[in-house]
Order: structure tokens, then C-alpha cells, then sequence
């Protein structure tokens, strides 16, 4: 009878020795932003939909960037290139300078370009600049959820667009918002995004702004503002899928843009490739890590 009560204990032990592993496995690096490899690469290969190019080749890579850090893993050095091959010359360097609340990316070889991110003491970026001209500007507004609320973009003619009426659902992901041009008050355009429920997304792949007015912070295709070690209050949890603007007329919403994408995963489930397909192309980034 003892030695069926060890039996019994013993293998009650392995079993929940094997779930506990088992647990333990399920919750990959991405879930714990603090545990992940860096990002040493990005290269930016599109892909011609109209003229019905549809398969991946290096050969297209248009741009690849080298992403440098300090101990603290914030980023502190850009380098462009044209490609990956062998023997490409730099095209351009970026450094960056930490200093009180603002954080500097500013060219090697010429000092007029560059962008500023201005933060609070929570490290929430509140405005994006341009160095270059001082016009181009994003500016952001919290709610008290601590999420945001409002979106401002001065572009260098002194146009404003604002972006309000953000709705998130309950992973702080965000569902919808609308852009007003503040010059005239009329409705530009509303956005719709939804997400793959099942995968939590690492904060530099954070792109539910990714968009021409906002290209200013989205370099290789990557958040720069996680990067800088700053944040938008709640980030969002999960991969964006799909992103849809709609252009409101008097009949109804047109759609006018569609984005949809999808992911590439090593075997580190860490993302290789993420493909945005739009109305004329397809936009590759493809990732590289330490």
C-alpha cells in the first residue's frame, strides 16, 4: 500500500513538473518586453503589384538599416544602405542624443536634418518634430485611461489634421478613430483596424499609425518611438491585421485605402517578415536580430 501511495505521489509530482514546463513554454519572449533579442536590421523590399511581380527577391531590397544600442538597449546609431550586398557604401548615418526630456536623431553629415521626441517624466511622447524646418510636427493628448485621445499634425505648409473619437477594446488595442482637417472642419476620413487575436505583438512592430503623415517616427518599418525607450501610455497588445479608411459622402463611407497584414516567424516566434499589402503594392520588411 506505501509503495502504491509513493507511486501515486511520485507521478502526481511528474505531472505537474511536466505542466508547469509545459506553461512555462507556452509564454514565449514576446510576451515580456524585457526579454527579447534586439532588432540589429531591417530591409525594405516592395514588391509591384500592378505590373503582377508577386515573389520575394533580394534583389528588391530598396533600403536596409543597421540599428545600433547602448547598454540600457536604447537605440543610438542609424546606418542606411541602398542594399545588402557586399561592399554597399553608407549612404547616410543618424545618431542619437539622450538629454532631459528629449531625444535627438540628428544626420552625421549634415546637422539640419533630423527629428526631436519630446516626452513627459512618464516617458510619453508628446510631440514629434522635424528638425529641419520646425513646421512638421505630431503632437499627442492623453485621456485619463492613459491612453490617447487626440492626434495633432502640422504639416510644413502650417495644415492641420486632427485625429479623434479613438475607441480601444479592452487590450488597449485600437478599434476606430476620425481625421478632421482643422483648416476648413470638414471630416477627412475615418479609420478601421482590427487585430490577430492569438498574438501579442513586441512594441517596436507597433504600426496601427503607420501612414504617410506619420512616417516621421516609422523608420525600417519600425516604432521608433518604442526604440527611445518612450511609449504612447497603454501600448497595444496584439499584431495588427487589417487597417481600413473610409471617405464619408452623402450616400455612405467609400473605402479608399486597404492595408492588410501578415507575419513571418523564425523559430524563435520572433517576426522575420511582415508583409502590408495595399491597393497597388506590397510592402516587405524583413527583420534581423542579434
Amino acid at each position: 500500500m506505501k509503495k502504491y501511495i509513493k507511486f501515486i505521489l511520485a507521478t502526481f509530482v511528474c505531472t505537474m513538473l511536466i505542466f508547469s514546463s509545459c506553461s512555462k513554454s507556452a509564454s514565449s519572449p514576446k510576451d515580456d518586453q524585457n526579454n527579447l533579442r534586439r532588432i540589429k536590421k531591417s530591409n525594405k523590399i516592395i514588391i509591384d503589384n500592378a505590373n503582377r511581380v508577386d515573389r520575394e527577391n533580394a534583389d528588391r531590397i530598396i533600403e536596409s538599416i543597421t540599428y545600433f544600442y547602448n547598454d540600457d538597449d536604447l537605440l543610438i546609431q542609424l546606418n542606411f544602405y541602398a542594399d545588402t550586398a557586399a561592399g554597399t557604401p553608407l549612404q547616410a548615418a543618424w545618431d542619437v542624443e539622450y538629454y532631459n526630456n528629449i531625444a535627438t536623431l540628428s544626420s552625421v553629415t549634415n546637422s539640419s536634418v533630423g527629428l526631436q521626441f519630446i516626452h513627459d517624466n512618464q516617458k510619453r511622447v508628446l510631440v514629434v518634430k522635424s528638425i529641419i524646418n520646425g513646421l512638421d510636427s505630431i503632437k499627442f493628448y492623453y485621456g485619463d485611461s492613459n491612453q490617447i485621445s487626440e492626434i495633432k499634425i502640422i504639416d510644413i505648409f502650417g495644415q492641420s489634421k486632427h485625429h479623434f473619437d479613438f475607441i480601444y477594446d479592452e487590450n488597449n488595442n485600437l478599434l476606430a478613430y476620425k481625421t478632421i482637417d482643422r483648416n476648413n472642419g470638414n471630416l477627412v476620413s475615418r479609420v478601421a483596424l482590427s487585430y490577430y487575436p492569438d498574438y501579442k505583438i513586441r512594441n517596436e512592430f507597433d504600426s496601427r499609425f503607420y501612414r504617410e503623415e506619420t512616417r516621421l517616427y516609422y523608420l525600417g518599418g519600425l516604432n521608433l518611438i518604442y526604440m527611445l525607450g518612450l511609449n504612447y501610455g497603454e501600448t497595444t497588445k496584439n499584431a495588427l491585421k487589417e487597417r481600413i479608411e473610409y471617405m464619408p459622402n452623402l450616400t455612405g463611407d467609400t473605402t479608399t485605402r486597404t492595408n492588410q497584414y501578415t507575419y513571418t516567424f523564425n523559430s524563435e516566434n520572433e517576426i522575420i517578415y511582415r508583409k502590408m499589402t495595399g491597393p497597388s503594392d506590397t510592402l516587405y520588411y524583413n527583420f534581423e536580430y542579434e
